[in-house]
């Protein structure tokens, strides 16, 4: 028993206190005790909370006059009539267990069994009291849910039996055990006659096998299956009924029974579904009932842990919403209730649920969040749409709300303490004069209070020329001429200072600003580009990133015609880039789109390939120019396996679709050259430029400057790379090999040795075994995986068994040498590894 367990005892001398606590704690129990001196308290402590086991020690002695009961019976007696009583365990003497002890008939502790006691222990064998309250508490809830449950199959069979139409229940395997007299009527068997019968005895032969097997797969993948089937009374008759078969499920998920429910008329069908219908939903606004929402939070929670995401609940309530039920009326103060349901079920996800839980207030359930942010974002997004005017009956009435927000598991892990926080947190929003909303979580609050912030300057910064186009070169890899570059936004707020794209871009794609704010962008890139050309700057590609919002807008293709004729750009000349998530909710009308622009004669590429749901499927049947490598794969390109052969992929896939590839992000040359190495067209980066002002983007191209990288040898020059993070091991080395055929590159850590790799084809490598960060094992491993066709040594002055087995099993290594050398037995070792590289190549 895991849980703490209030416990009352009743004393009046106090003098089993202490014993009573001393035994409680030698036997393991979690508990608070509490000492009743009155019994007469009694009743008003059980009426403020609940209560685990009562011990009751009055004495046997205090007896009534004669043939009445002894004073701890006579108690026992009057609280048996008493609700919600706990286990009760009477603390006895040890003369009490005799017949005709404590006066009357039986032992004072065997009578207080019969009156209804749980137990009792003797005060002198205390050991046996904390197995006694486990057992007595464990009976009493026991019989408490066998009551609820008792209580239940009662209602449901008054129910069943008063129910219009005819039912059925059968168990897990299909055998009748109950049936109502409707049933008997309708069909003509008895409940004798059909008892632990199937079903199936009623078919009237006039359906196939298939109707029965699509019958039972709804059954039991929907849990319910609902039609009109013809089937045939006991006297042969046939009949058409509207049936409905439901499983029920029990707390482990296995079917215990199922339901058949079926009528003649189908007026009663509907009756029964508006029943049911009544019973989970708001009859004025149509949403889940607060039941039907407490259930699904609670499997939104199951599902948010096996997943590892958060689960947030919002509680909405209309601010001063009684004051329209005065002033205009219930009939308006309706409208708008209904109004808000219908706007608030415009904005929920799949696996989302909005309910109204009583009167004004509603509650959002946001299941399996990767982001809580996304709840912030939500709560924006309704405050927009709560405050819209609702228009009805002449009256145009505006509403605001204030929202609680909870989030799990940081501000609970079930439903009770998710509610329970995020009511807290609609007092904190009521209580800073609402029309506002809050996060249970302070620091979350500060980021929706930033949020409001950036949204409410966002409003006004187009109309005051607050943003600013960036442009960064794109360059060729081959090359290193600059071929194109991307338009890139920037906000500069008098009140914020400088706003990230990353803060403020998600903000206008969720108020609509993004449609405004992009027109400005499309037009101004077009024109810049436009001025560009006409200072007999080399033409060049300008790209320009599409939202979301933009690309599904039904304008956009003649947003951009117009753009290019006011401009006077040629089309060939304007990029548009389309990032995956813009294209996967209706693939025919993004397909559409995209070959509309390519009439048009602009230039399109698919913007962070390999972030969204990416699908050669789909990529094949747009007409896409250009595929752009997304940073995350670039960042640690040349030591990450992973990443590496992502981009290398993404490459391959390119060339297979006749696409160019760009690479976006590339810092260092080792990146560049590692790209090009894999046949990647262009990149862009702070490699070659960070993102330049409109007029410094000008003057760069004029100067005509170029990426310059170094070359990547032929395969034919021998390259030995040595690893090693002490310096005079490196310059011995060196000097080592210094008259050999092959030419010596040098790393003190692994890290740098990436850099050169990418850089120099290395065929050989020699490498020590215990560096900073990383060993010369796991070193080798991911060496294994960019640069297979090397041959790997590892030169290590540690020769423990682990490490050289390790090395071995990962099939890492070629040799694993040992520290000192021998000068003559280690070149010769070397030699013999380029005679293996060499052996590799292809003739």
């Amino acid at each position: 028993m895991d849980d703490t367990l209030k416990i009352l005892l009743v004393d009046s001398e106090a003098g089993l206190h202490e014993a009573v606590s001393a035994a409680l704690q030698r036997g393991g129990l979690s508990f608070t005790l509490q000492r009743v001196a009155t019994p007469q308290a009694l009743p008003d402590l059980l009426r403020v909370g609940p209560v685990d086991c009562l011990l009751c020690c009055m004495r046997p002695a205090d007896a009534l006059p004669a043939g009445g009961l002894p004073a701890g019976l006579r108690l026992l007696e009057e609280w048996l009539a008493l609700p919600e009583l706990p286990a009760v365990i009477m603390l006895c003497e040890a003369g009490d267990e005799q017949e005709g002890a404590g006066g009357g008939k039986g032992g004072y502790a065997l009578r207080s069994l019969w009156l209804g006691a749980a137990d009792y222990v003797l005060s002198d064998n205390l050991a046996l009291l904390p197995r006694r309250v486990r057992s007595a508490v464990l009976h009493q809830r026991a019989l408490a849910e066998a009551r609820l449950h008792d209580a239940e199959y009662a209602l449901a069979l008054q129910i069943l039996r008063g129910s219009s139409d005819a039912i059925c229940v059968t168990d897990a395997e299909a055998q009748i055990v109950l049936v109502n007299d409707v049933f008997t009527q309708l069909t003509g068997y008895s409940f004798d006659a059909v008892r632990g019968r199937n079903p199936r005895m009623l078919q009237s032969g006039e359906h196939d096998a298939g109707f029965y097997a699509e019958m039972w797969r709804a059954i039991e993948e929907e849990g319910c299956w609902q039609g009109e089937v013809t089937n045939r009374k006991q006297d042969g008759e046939t009949y058409r009924e509207w049936l409905r078969i439901s499983s029920v499920r029990n707390d482990a998920g296995e079917i215990t029974h199922y339901v058949g429910q079926f009528g003649y008329v189908a007026a009663q069908r509907q009756l029964v579904e508006r029943i049911h219908h009544l019973s989970q939903f708001d009859p004025l606004t149509g949403l889940p009932s607060r039941g039907l929402f407490l259930d699904r939070l609670e499997q939104a929670l199951v599902a948010a842990k096996r997943s590892q995401r958060c689960v947030a609940v919002m509680l909405i309530n209309l601010d001063r919403f009684r004051s329209i039920n005065d002033a205009l009326g219930q009939a308006l103060g309706d409208q708008v209730l209904i109004e808000m349901a219908q706007r608030f079920s415009s904005q929920i996800r799949q696996g989302d649920t909005v309910s109204r839980l009583s009167g004004n207030e509603f509650c959002f359930l946001l299941g399996e969040l990767a982001d809580p942010e996304l709840a912030l974002h939500l709560a924006s997004r309704l405050q927009s749409l709560i405050t819209r005017p609702v228009e009805s009956a002449g009256h145009s009435v505006i509403v605001s709300a204030s929202i609680g927000i909870s989030v799990s598991p940081r501000d609970g892990l079930n439903s009770d303490e998710l509610i329970k926080a995020a009511d807290a947190a609609l007092m904190r929003a009521k209580h800073e004069g609402g029309n506002c909303f809050s996060f249970h979580s302070h620091g979350m609050d500060e980021d929706a209070r930033r949020r409001q912030l950036i949204e409410a300057c966002l409003r006004e910064a187009l109309g005051k020329g607050e943003f600013e186009l960036v442009y960064q070169p794109q360059n060729s890899l081959d090359s290193g001429s600059i071929i194109g570059c991307e338009a890139l936004l920037r906000w500069y707020s008098p009140q914020l200072g400088m706003v990230s794209p990353g803060e403020f871009i998600p903000v206008a794609e969720d108020t609509g600003l993004i449609i405004p704010i992009g027109s400005w962008v499309l037009r101004e890139a077009c024109e810049r580009n436009k001025a560009w050309q006409d200072l007999g700057l080399q033409p060049q590609r300008v790209a320009v990133n599409l939202s979301a919002r933009q690309f599904r807008g039904d304008s956009l293709v003649e947003e951009v015609r117009n753009v290019l004729a006011d401009t006077g750009l040629a089309a060939e000349f304007l990029e548009l880039e389309i990032t995956e998530s813009a294209l996967i909710h209706d693939l025919d009308a993004a397909i559409g789109t995209c070959r509309k622009l390519k009439a048009l004669g602009v230039k399109l590429s698919l913007d962070d390939f390999g972030t969204g749901y990416s699908s050669l499927a789909y990529i094949a049947r747009f007409p896409f120019d250009k595929l752009k490598i997304d940073q995350g794969f670039v960042r640690d390109i040349t030591h990450n396996p992973a990443n590496a052969a992502i981009a290398t992929a993404a490459i391959a896939i390119a060339h297979g679709l006749n696409l160019a590839v760009l690479a976006e992000g590339v810092e260092t040359e080792a990146q560049a050259l590692f790209l090009r190495s894999r046949r990647c067209h262009a990149m862009q980066g702070y490699l070659f430029h960070r993102p330049l002002a409109a007029d410094d983007y000008a003057r760069l191209l004029a100067s005509r400057e170029r990426l310059h990288l170094g070359e990547v040898l032929a395969q034919g020059n021998q390259y030995l790379l040595i690893v090693d993070d002490e310096p005079s091991i490196l310059s011995a080395l060196t000097r080592l090999f210094r008259h050999e055929s092959f030419r010596v590159l040098t790393a003190a850590s692994c890290n740098e040795a990436f850099e050169q790799l990418a850089r120099h084809p290395a065929r050989v490598i020699l490498s020590d075994q215990r560096m900073a960060g990383m060993t010369g094992t796991e070193f080798f491993a991911r060496v294994r995986q960019l640069y297979p066709d090397t041959v790997r040594i590892i030169l290590s002055g540690y020769t423990e068994l682990e490490s050289v087995m390790d090395a071995i099993n990962r099939g890492a290594v070629y040799k694993f040498l040992t520290k000192p050398w021998e000068d003559d037995q280690l070149r010769e070792q070397i030699r013999e590894a380029f005679r293996i590289a060499a052996s590799k190549e292809p003739s």
